[in-house]
């Protein structure tokens, strides 16, 4: 099966949201869960840009569905707390709940491969589509971050600290995070991906990332074939990825579309 994945070199970021939820309204509708990318204290591009963040809540209260947002950030910044951040302020104006995953109970989950971890039980309550909204950058631990990695914020922080140790595969867990959500529970996904700035060498200023421009919006339906395409865009700049031949040479997507969270085969399309 072909995905498509469509991009802009030229919209707004409000723009472009407004026109690919358009391509997906009949998702909108139930529960819709928002997913930032809320790292830490620091702006965008760690986190997700406000501006993106606030078009796509304004959108969704054109539609007929419940939204919420959920977000945990990394486990590295203790005095940092969602409910204290822009994001919070603006979901106070517009009248949206932020959910901080770390105040919710974390449930165990075993897959058919016998892995198992933990994390919050929101997602499993009646969710019928997720809006994941990555940055596309550089990560030091599995190369990239895009559309695939944007889930682990749904972890425990238990679960967090173990895959930054030997004990438990970062890989693996965000392969079957995916897998969890977007096979097994069948809630549908939504991806904006916003690589019109992006982070080198790593995924945080703090941790030694470097902003640098990339000018590419691209979304869509299919998170294994929208970071075949982040791929495509990063390698360019990373000598990390130069290294590699293709996308699947990063371990996690390889994972994710052996386990049939999305597709290879894809069409770039621009949108309009």
């Amino acid at each position: 099966m072909t995905s498509t994945v469509f991009f802009s070199k030229t919209l707004e970021k409000e723009e472009f949201a407004r026109l690919l939820l358009e391509k997906y309204k009949e998702f909108l509708s139930g529960n819709v869960l928002v997913k930032p990318n809320i790292v830490s204290h620091e702006e965008y591009p760690t986190t997700t840009d406000l501006s993106l963040f606030r078009a796509v809540l304004e959108y969704l209260l054109t539609q007929s569905c419940s939204v919420q947002v959920v977000e945990g950030p990394a486990v590295d910044v203790p005095l940092f707390s969602v409910k204290k951040s822009s994001f919070q302020a603006i979901c106070d104006e517009i009248g949206i709940p932020l959910i901080s995953i770390y105040d919710k109970k974390m449930k165990r989950v075993q897959t058919p491969r016998n892995f198992k971890f933990k994390m919050s039980t929101t997602p499993f309550q009646d969710v019928t589509t997720i809006i994941s909204l990555p940055v596309l950058k550089i990560h030091p631990w599995c190369f990239m971050t895009g559309a695939l990695k944007n889930s682990f914020g749904f972890l425990s922080k238990g679960e967090r600290i173990k895959v930054h140790t030997p004990l438990k595969s970062l890989d693996k867990v965000i392969a079957e995070v995916n897998w969890t959500l977007y096979r097994d529970l069948g809630i549908k996904n939504i991806t904006i991906v916003d690589g019109i700035k992006t982070m080198l060498k790593a995924n945080e200023r703090r941790h030694g990332g470097k902003i640098t421009d990339l000018g590419i919006l691209y979304g869509g339906i299919d998170p294994v074939a929208l970071d075949h395409v982040g791929f495509k865009f990063l390698k360019d700049l990373s000598k990390a990825l130069q290294k590699k031949a293709d996308a699947t040479d990063i371990k996690y997507i390889k994972l994710a579309q052996e386990y049939g969270v999305g597709s290879t085969s894809y069409e770039l399309k621009e949108i309009q």
